[in-house]
């Protein structure tokens, strides 16, 4: 066999490709060694998430952020949807406990109370809608 054949293929065709491959293997040594850090992170430490405040972006106001009224009617609504959750499971651990006499009794103050907010829902329902409404007549004749 020549000097400079291995087989069927000539050295000095194979040469650009070896003086590429160092190169190669240095260039993604490096990369793997410069990365390593930015995903490293310390054991057992849950990562840290900013906090911003209902309605903030990173950068400000968002466009579509609530008012603060709103926020405030959201988290009276939410107390008042805390109360009667607490109020619905006492009544029902009252009836669970209760004889079949006071249980009658008990199942009728329920349905009178939920009578009385279902009335409550539709005169709040017909309000909103109402204040809607006004509101869709401001914003078509330029007012909002």
């Amino acid at each position: 066999m020549p000097a400079g054949m291995c087989g069927n293929v000539s050295l000095k065709s194979i040469s650009p490709m070896n003086a590429l491959l160092p190169k190669t293997l240095t260039l993604a040594v490096a990369l793997l060694a410069g990365t390593t850090g930015l995903f490293a992170q310390a054991v057992g430490t849950p990562p840290v998430r900013p906090t911003v405040p209902m309605g903030e972006g990173p950068h400000g106001p968002r466009p579509g952020a609530l008012p603060t009224e709103v926020q405030m009617m959201i988290s009276q609504f939410n107390a008042q949807r805390e109360d009667l959750l607490a109020q619905r499971r006492a009544d029902l651990a009252a009836l669970q406990a209760a004889s079949a006499e006071k249980r009658a009794d008990l199942l009728a103050k329920m349905h009178e109370n939920q009578a009385a907010r279902q009335v409550q829902q539709r005169e709040l329902a017909r309000g909103i809608r109402e204040q809607l409404k006004a509101l869709r007549e401001a914003r078509k004749n330029g007012g909002g």
